[in-house]
């Protein structure tokens, strides 16, 4: 299948109408990043103010829904159907009869989606059977992130599925295990680093929480105080999405007011940051660039 790639101009980001925002996902590309729009296409953007500079077309019907990118390839995906852009040409990646995608990660530089029958799918190759990885959970995914050495889908019953590089799945009920601890929480975002996983969400009183593990099992709560003109302050949005930067070996939480809320290793070191962009929905980080999206890009 040959790509159909619009090289068009530069097109103005302006402003999102309506409900959603314009952008909804946005996931790192070549030298720059690919976007998804609410509206189900994919455009590509990148500079210094980012501005849109093409599109690519992968031909889903009814438009994409989600996208990642595995290595050097661009993954995108709606419902029963997925498609890889690997050097250039359309690759149809074969899910099996009746079974759905909703989410896709890079695992160890294979490709890792998940669906919504209490199962993943994994692929070795684009070319490849997918591999079936059922688990067993009361909700359905709404957060997938991976690397080489762990991937964690999230339920909105706020369990994490953990996929170890063996292909084992395991679950882990956060609320069961931890909410005498930290009380109940609503966890809608979930992020994989180099060497720890981060979660977040809100608390029974609508207030952000996040918590840090280094496997998946343990966890600490990460405080969410920073200090603004010699004051004590604590995050106050509550958080849509989280991403972890390598370049600065950090976690980052977008929030529901467009506060970028950066988590360092230090957990002294923490720092808002407030771009003048309107809602933003998500972040994506290639090398010391990043690229936050929602009405409009920043």
């Amino acid at each position: 299948m040959a790509l159909a790639l619009v090289l068009s101009g530069p097109e103005p980001c302006l402003s999102g109408q309506g409900a959603l925002p314009r952008y909804v996902d946005a996931v790192p590309y070549r030298d720059g990043f690919a976007v998804l729009r609410s509206d189900g296409t994919v455009e590509l953007a990148g500079g210094n103010p980012p501005a849109c500079r093409g599109k690519v077309d992968f031909g889903l019907d009814g438009g994409v829904k989600f996208i990642s990118r595995v290595q050097d390839a661009l993954v995108a995906g709606s419902d029963s159907s997925m498609v890889c852009l690997l050097d250039g040409r359309l690759i149809a990646m074969k899910l099996p009869s009746g079974a759905s995608a909703r989410l896709a990660a890079d695992f160890g530089g294979a490709v890792i989606a998940a669906g919504g029958e209490n199962c993943a799918y994994f692929w070795d190759s684009p070319y490849s059977k997918p591999r079936r990885l059922p688990f067993s959970a009361r909700g359905e995914c709404v957060g997938l992130s991976g690397s080489d050495w762990l991937c964690c889908a999230l339920t909105d019953s706020s369990e994490l599925v953990l996929f170890s590089p063996d292909l084992r799945a395991s679950v882990f009920d956060f609320n069961s295990s931890y909410e005498e601890y930290y009380g109940h929480v609503s966890l809608n975002c979930v992020a994989v680093g180099a060497s720890s996983v981060c979660v977040a969400g809100t608390d029974s009183l609508g207030r952000p929480v996040a918590y840090i593990s280094s496997k998946g099992s343990v966890w600490s709560q990460r405080p969410l105080e920073y200090t603004m003109d010699g004051r004590p302050m604590r995050l106050e949005s509550a958080p849509v999405a989280a991403e972890y930067n390598e370049a600065a070996d950090e976690f980052v939480l977008v929030c529901a007011d467009g506060t970028l809320f950066h988590l360092p290793s230090c957990s002294h070191c923490n720092y808002p940051e407030y771009p003048d962009s309107g809602r933003l929905v998500c972040i994506a980080f290639n090398g010391d660039e990043y690229l936050a999206a929602g009405d409009s890009l920043y």
